[in-house]
C-alpha cells in the first residue's frame, strides 16, 4: 500500500508521540520509503511531521551553534521561542555544533529560520559591500 506524504506524516507524528523505541520507528520508516521508492520525499516528509507536531503544541527546533550552549542559554532560547509561538506547550531542542557559524546561534523551526550567527551577519555585510550599499 502506497501512502500519500501527508497521511504518512500524520502516522509518523502519532507514532513518535506513542513510541518508546524511536530507533525501530526510524528503521520502519526507512524500509517503507525504500520499498515505495520514495526516499527523495524524506526531507519534505520530516518537515510535514514537524509541522504536525507543532500544531499539537510540541515545537521541535534544531539549534546550530559554534560552541556547546549552556543550560541557561538553552532555557532563554526556549522561553524566547515560546513567547513567539504561543501554541507551543513544549519545546524540544536538538543541538548541533558547527564551527562554520563562528558565533551566535541559528534556530531552524518547522516553518522558519532565525539566524543570529556571526557567519550570517558577515555574509550579509559582504553582500551589501559588493552591491555598494556600504
Amino acid at each position: 500500500m502506497k501512502y500519500e506524504r501527508q497521511t504518512l506524516a500524520k502516522i509518523i507524528a502519532n507514532q513518535l508521540d506513542d513510541s518508546k523505541n524511536t530507533e525501530q520507528l526510524v528503521r520502519d520508516i526507512a524500509i517503507l520509503l525504500i520499498k515505495q521508492k520514495q526516499t527523495a520525499q524524506l526531507p519534505s516528509l520530516m518537515r510535514d511531521v514537524l509541522a504536525i507536531r507543532s500544531e499539537s503544541g510540541l515545537l521541535e527546533i534544531n539549534v546550530v551553534s559554534a560552541f556547546e550552549l549552556t543550560e541557561k542559554v538553552q532555557k532563554e532560547l526556549s522561553t524566547m521561542v515560546k513567547r513567539e509561538h504561543t501554541k507551543a506547550k513544549k519545546v524540544i531542542m536538538n543541538s548541533r555544533i558547527d564551527a562554520a557559524v563562528v558565533g551566535g546561534v541559528r534556530l531552524d523551526l518547522p516553518a522558519e529560520q532565525l539566524n543570529l550567527s556571526v557567519h550570517d551577519r558577515m555574509s550579509r555585510f559582504k553582500q551589501a559591500a559588493l552591491k555598494g550599499n556600504i
